[in-house]
């Protein structure tokens, strides 16, 4: 990746954010893993709106996010890899 290449010709470390288990709302393109997506009224179903969160009771969402992880590995040099978890 250019990015990552750019970055670390200059001595800086590109370290990618991958935001779970919350803030989960775009991973709905995989149907089944994300509860509570767009449900309303937001405030009663997550910390900021559009809500969804990584459904922890589904084998699938481990299995995605084991996927994403795996190529975002590949994709990043780096050993460290921030997950958000703000929400938590």
């Amino acid at each position: 990746m250019k990015v990552v290449e750019h970055a670390s010709e200059r001595g800086v470390r590109v370290i990618p954010e991958i935001d779970m288990p919350g803030h989960a709302f775009s991973w709905q393109a995989v149907p089944g893993i994300v509860a509570c997506a767009g449900r309303q009224p937001w405030e009663l179903f997550c910390a900021q709106p559009p809500c969804g969160q990584l459904d922890p009771t589904q084998e699938e969402t481990y299995e995605v996010v084991r996927a994403v992880l795996e190529e975002v590995a590949r994709l990043f040099p780096d050993e460290a890899l921030h997950v958000g978890g703000d929400e938590v």
